[in-house]
């Protein structure tokens, strides 16, 4: 497929291009770093919880793979928590929050952080599809 007068080419990427990283609880994480998102796989153990925190500029998207995850944030001063099952998904926005696995089996959910810009892109995201014939 060309993009005017350039080739467009996909990347494939396996875990190997991934920046590992097992954090302090537990959690088994696969970096994927690009220049405007990130995507993050995630295997958090049975019984572990990340620590809280909040962000100050990236949007935060979080997907269920497999297992539930309890998602937990704070609302002013009250606590918060809701169960999030596979194939459902939290936006996180600025929340205080954390993710805990409250399960004997290991969670496994992908992250996608990017730093919105303000501008509402719905309509280009939802059209932007051109059809080929093959």
């Amino acid at each position: 497929i060309m993009d005017g007068d350039k080739c467009i080419k996909p990347e494939i990427l396996t875990p190997g291009d991934a920046i590992r990283e097992v954090k302090d609880c537990g959690s088994r994480v696969c970096n994927y770093m690009f220049p405007e998102f990130e995507v993050h796989l995630n295997q958090l153990p049975p019984r572990a919880a990340q620590e809280w925190h909040y962000h100050r500029q990236i949007e935060e998207i979080v997907v269920v793979n497999s297992g539930r995850l309890t998602f937990c944030w704070l609302e002013g001063e009250e606590y918060r928590e809701a169960p999030v099952e596979a194939g459902s998904l939290v936006r996180v926005k600025g929340s205080v929050h954390n993710f805990e696995n409250r399960t004997d089996d290991t969670v496994s959910f992908t992250v996608f952080r990017m730093v919105p810009d303000g501008e509402d892109k719905s309509s280009i995201i939802k059209h932007d599809r051109t059809v080929v014939e093959g």
